[in-house]
């Protein structure tokens, strides 16, 4: 059995836990917005305005893993972790009884909405780009454009909508 005085009591484990909850709400905020994508691809200027929204709510999560590096590395200390062994994990483990369950759920939690991100953010990447694809090749084919491999005089690629293929997820 553990020595329970020479493991991470809850006291030791407070400021990180606390960043955690901090940085969850802001991966929600992620989410969230993911969730929102526009709708109207014609409207452009709403894309831009997600785009930047959706910019800055990653830069924020990315400042926030950033800090609970520097909290981890706090908190490893105590522990007696090297800095190359630092991770939510190995802090789990030198746990005690009382700080145990704590840790476990904050990871579960950010594991869960981080796959959550993920998995939303290739699909409205998907949704985006094939939007475009769409709006590029009716305005093409509309307009009767020359289609050729170079670009256009505004800087997009010169789009043949009879060479389109739409993809499918499954």
């Amino acid at each position: 059995m553990k020595d329970e005085r020479r493991l991470l009591q809850p006291e030791h484990v407070q400021a990180l836990l606390a960043h955690i909850d901090v940085e969850e709400v802001a991966l929600r905020k992620v989410r969230t917005l993911l969730e929102q994508l526009p709708a109207d691809a014609e409207d452009l200027e709403r894309h831009r305005e997600f785009r930047a929204k959706l910019e800055a709510a990653m830069a924020d999560a990315a400042q926030l893993a950033e800090q609970r590096t520097i909290i981890l590395g706090h908190t490893g200390r105590l522990s007696g972790l090297k800095p190359e062994q630092l991770s939510l994990s190995a802090l789990i483990c030198r746990a005690s009884s009382k700080a145990l369950p704590s840790l476990v759920s904050a990871q579960r939690r950010l594991r869960r909405i981080v796959r959550q991100i993920q998995s939303l953010s290739s699909v409205v990447g998907w949704v985006l780009n094939e939007s475009r694809t769409v709006q590029l090749t009716v305005i093409q084919a509309l307009t009767g454009e020359v289609n050729s491999d170079r670009y256009t005089a505004s800087g997009r690629k010169s789009l043949d909508p009879t060479t389109v293929r739409f993809e499918t997820r499954s």
